[in-house]
C-alpha cells in the first residue's frame, strides 16, 4: 500500500477537520455541553491534566506576630488520555469506478465528518453516563412508566442532588433519548408551566428547563436512561495537530483504493463521576 502524495493531502486534511467541526456545531447534542479541552492540548500530546482545588479552611487572622494557620490546599488532578484512534473507511475497488461516473471519492469523504462525529457523541455519551457508585451515591431509580422514563419528580431529585454536591446552579444538563424527552415534556406542570411562560414551548417543542436543567435528547441515548450532570463533570479534547486526517492509498496489486477518515480524541469522567447523576431503571 503506497500513499498518493500531492499537494492536496494537507488541504484536504483541514477540509474535513472544518467539515467535522461544522458538522459537531449543528448536530451535536453533547459535545457543547461539556468541556472542551482542544485548544489548550499541545501537538503530539498523549494526554493533559484538569487541575481542581479540594480542601482547605478558614481561620481567624493571626495576632500580632504570628503567623496565619490553615488548613492547606489540596490541588488534585484528573489525567485525560488521548487515545481514541478511531476512522471511518472504506475500500473503493476498479469495478465499482467502472460502473458509476459518480465521484465515490467525494461522496466518501462528504459522509465522513458525520459518521466520526456521531461516533464522537456516542463516545461521549458512554463516558459522562460513568456516575459514583460511592457515597454519595449518584444512580438512581428512574420513577415514570415501568421505571423506564424520567418524571418530574426526577428533575427535581437531579436538582437537589446537584445542590448537595454544590455544583454551580448554571450548565446543569439533563440527557436521554426522545421517547423519555416527550414523555416528560407531556407532564401537565410542564405544559402548565410553559403555557404560562410562551406559546412557542408548546408548539414548537421549545421548552427546555425544569429546576434550572436544561433537559436534552439525543438518539445516542440508551432508552431507559437518563443522565444529568454539569459542565465540569466531564474533559474532552482533539488530539492537537493530528486530530483528523484523510486518508487516500492505492492497493495497485488488488485493483482497488483505500480511503479513510482518521480521528484522535479523548476524554476524562472528572471527579470520579460525583458530578455526574444516572438515572436508570433498576437503580443500580
Amino acid at each position: 500500500m503506497t500513499d498518493i502524495v500531492d499537494v492536496s493531502k494537507i488541504s484536504l486534511n483541514q477540509l474535513m477537520l472544518t467539515e467535522l467541526q461544522e458538522y459537531l456545531s449543528a448536530n451535536a447534542i453533547l459535545l457543547p455541553t461539556i468541556w472542551d479541552f482542544s485548544d489548550k492540548v499541545e501537538a503530539g500530546a498523549v494526554s493533559f491534566d484538569v487541575p481542581r482545588v479540594t480542601g482547605g479552611d478558614t481561620a481567624a487572622w493571626p495576632t500580632a506576630g504570628a503567623k496565619a494557620t490553615t488548613g492547606g490546599v489540596t490541588i488534585d488532578v484528573d489525567k485525560c488520555l488521548i487515545n481514541q484512534y478511531r476512522q471511518y473507511s472504506t475500500y473503493i475497488t476498479d469495478e465499482d469506478r467502472s460502473k458509476t461516473s459518480a465521484d465515490l471519492d467525494g461522496y466518501f469523504f462528504d459522509i465522513a465528518p458525520s459518521k466520526l462525529g456521531d461516533e464522537i457523541e456516542q463516545f461521549i455519551y458512554t463516558e459522562i453516563k460513568k456516575a459514583s457508585a460511592a457515597t454519595p451515591d449518584n444512580i438512581q431509580q428512574l420513577s415514570g412508566a415501568s421505571n423506564l422514563v424520567p418524571t418530574v419528580g426526577d428533575i427535581f431529585k437531579l436538582a437537589e442532588l446537584m445542590d448537595t454536591a454544590n455544583l454551580p446552579k448554571s450548565d446543569r444538563f439533563a440527557v436521554m433519548g426522545p421517547a423519555a424527552y416527550y414523555a416528560l415534556i407531556q407532564n401537565d406542570a410542564i405544559i402548565n408551566g410553559s403555557k404560562s411562560l410562551s406559546n412557542e414551548a408548546l408548539v414548537n417543542g421549545a421548552f427546555s428547563k425544569v429546576a434550572g436543567i436544561t433537559l436534552l435528547y439525543s438518539t445516542n441515548i440508551t432508552a431507559g436512561e437518563m443522565v444529568g450532570y454539569h459542565r465540569q463533570a466531564l474533559a474532552f479534547a482533539f488530539g492537537n495537530g493530528n486530530a483528523v486526517q484523510a486518508v487516500q492509498a492505492r492497493n495497485e496489486d488488488e485493483f482497488r483504493d483505500f480511503r479513510a477518515l482518521k480521528g484522535l480524541y479523548g476524554s476524562k469522567i472528572l471527579d470520579a463521576g460525583k458530578r455526574t447523576f444516572l438515572f436508570n431503571a433498576t437503580g443500580a
